[in-house]
């Protein structure tokens, strides 16, 4: 299993360092507990999942009930108290994009932000009758981790009405 490179800087502010890929949870293993909580109340669950890897832990995107093109927020909470963006108040269209790519019995959904240099990619992708979801970190300079997770509530669809949608190789 390889360990993703990265700075110090960025293994103290996200603890993804040398993070390996982690891989989902058999159909045998417990389910995780309820995510509801995830999101402050004014809020509403959008997406959630919950990953074995602790710098994921449950990762719930949470989303303002006047979230709109022109009005208000997202936020995407994951592992111990992280938060993006901290400050609700920056419309949604300069902190993320949102990109779809379907084909035949193929979808991937894709919610990208940068942060302290560093690029998210929260995904949501079915291939056939297999499908995965997960947290990609990709430090500057520096290799992607692929953090799996479990789904537990909705679909990354539901951003594409606030952020527009682009398409990949469009």
């Amino acid at each position: 299993m390889s360990r993703a490179p990265c700075s110090a800087a960025l293994a103290a502010l996200l603890g993804l360092c040398a993070a390996p890929v982690v891989a989902s949870p058999t159909p045998s293993d417990p389910a995780p507990p309820p995510i509801a909580s995830a999101c402050p109340d004014g809020e509403r669950l959008l997406f959630a999942c919950s990953s074995d890897d602790p710098a994921v832990g449950q990762l719930a995107l949470c989303g303002s009930a006047d979230l709109s093109e022109d009005a208000g927020h997202l936020q995407l909470r994951w592992g111990e108290g992280r938060v993006f963006p901290a400050d609700t108040g920056i419309p949604i269209r300069e902190l993320f994009t949102y990109s779809r790519h379907t084909g035949p019995q193929v979808t991937y959904l894709a919610l990208a932000f940068s942060w302290k240099g560093t690029r998210y990619e929260l995904y949501d992708e079915s291939y056939h009758s297999q499908s995965a979801r997960g947290l990609r970190v990709t430090p500057p300079g520096g290799e992607t981790a692929d953090h799996r997770c479990e789904p537990l509530h909705g679909s990354l669809m539901t951003v594409e009405g606030p952020l527009p949608r682009s398409e990949p190789g469009a």
